[in-house]
């Protein structure tokens, strides 16, 4: 989920490590993703909510998973053959990683404790995705392999399957170095091989598509890097390339948002089947090509300040949305509700027995209940970046820069 470059200098404040991003436009791609994927996780009677684009918002994953490729591979593709270390690799992506993830979980499992023991619930809360068992999982990051229910931070599932994937990504370039983007081609080639007979395989088996869907997506963004690294000579040299780049741009667009609109999340049948998302990946490449470029009219808009301020806090905004719905937001309105006798959500208990809270009576009430949202995970986000996000990966920067060297 990351779309920064990690060793770039001068990176002490928040703007000059925005204005130093090299591929801005893609940052704040990045950043709209989290969105997304924020609103779709949002419960709301609204106009918003009730769109097919929002309704595949969960497909916003794969664009991630792109995105990280593509960067990745920007970044640490030619370090890796010439001889970087995986170690050293391996380090400074759980210094990315872990810092954030581990606060969140940390902070579940102490609001658990906190309903546990004022009396506030009275089934076992230390079970099933809260045990011991699912909260030592998570916390290694294996949660996306069968091993446990994942635990109190339900979107880290995400991040623990990028986690194995850079180590993938890492070994194929070593074994693969002097024909690394045909190594992660056949990579890619057997998580498509897998995704499309894994609704054939037995049912413990179909926990591992997770994976493959991560694997798919990285592979596809690191193939689309290296598409970029040799067309860029190329296209930068053609005369009337802006005008052309913002056609291409904007034709990525129609045909991401006409795919997402269209396509029907009905379809899948079998448990952990909703992971094999193959079809979002082609539009995703596409529109991570053109971006890449930063050439054309969308990209001069994405380079406004707000949007490559959401990008910067995009993992952020998509490690503490969930959490920020579930356990404050939701109970912010319940109180409020008791305290005003005003109705703001409405409590319905779905088929398989969830008790659902949706925001808002009318749709009005819907979408600025989203805005609301919104507002409320990117104040959050800002200050979960400044106080975890950015010294975690610092410290590790440093611990890994003095045993390197």
């Amino acid at each position: 989920m990351d779309c920064k470059s990690e060793e770039q200098p001068g990176d002490t404040h928040l703007e000059r490590s925005v204005l130093l991003d090299h591929f801005v436009a893609l940052d704040s791609w990045r950043g709209i993703a989290a969105i997304m994927v924020a609103i779709y996780h949002f419960h709301a009677n609204s106009s918003i909510s009730h769109s097919y684009l929002i309704g595949n918002g969960r497909l916003f994953v794969d664009f991630f998973f792109i995105l990280s490729g593509f960067v990745i591979a920007a970044n640490y593709l030619e370090r890796l053959r010439a001889g970087f270390g995986i170690s050293r690799f391996v380090l400074l992506r759980i210094g990315r990683l872990w810092p954030l993830h581990v606060s969140m979980l940390l902070l579940v499992f102490a609001i658990q404790f906190a309903i546990y023991f004022l009396g506030l619930s009275q089934r076992d809360i230390f079970s099933g995705q809260f045990s011991l068992q699912s909260f030592v999982s998570s916390l290694f990051l294996v949660q996306s392999m069968g091993i446990a229910p994942y635990a109190g931070n339900s979107v880290a599932w995400s991040i623990s399957t990028e986690f194995w994937t850079y180590l993938i990504f890492a070994f194929t370039i070593m074994l693969m170095r002097f024909r690394p983007y045909w190594g992660m081609a056949f990579v890619g080639a057997l998580a498509v091989l897998f995704l499309s007979f894994v609704a054939q395989l037995p049912e413990q088996f179909h926990v591992w598509a997770a994976l493959a869907r991560c694997v798919l997506g990285f592979s596809a963004g690191v193939l689309v890097y290296g598409l970029y690294k040799h067309a860029a000579p190329v296209l930068a040299g053609l005369s009337g390339a802006p005008k052309l780049f913002s056609l291409f741009e904007a034709l990525s667009i129609v045909l991401l948002i006409g795919f997402l609109s269209l396509y029907d999340p009905t379809l899948t049948s079998i448990r952990y089947l909703d992971h094999v998302n193959m079809w979002p990946v082609p539009f995703f490449a596409l529109v991570v090509f053109v971006f890449a470029f930063d050439r054309g009219v969308i990209s001069r808009l994405l380079h406004l300040r707000p949007l490559v301020l959401i990008g910067f806090l995009s993992y952020s905004i998509y490690m503490t949305h969930t959490i920020l719905q579930l356990w404050f937001l939701t109970p912010l309105a319940q109180i409020a509700e008791k305290l005003t006798g005003a109705h703001l959500l409405q409590y319905r208990i779905l088929e398989n027995g969830v008790h659902l809270k949706i925001w808002g009576l009318e749709p009005w009430q819907g979408n600025l209940a989203t805005i609301f949202m919104l507002a409320c995970i990117i104040f959050v986000s800002f200050w979960t970046y400044r106080l975890i996000e950015d010294p975690g990966r610092r410290f590790v920067r440093k611990v890994t820069s003095a045993r390197f060297g």
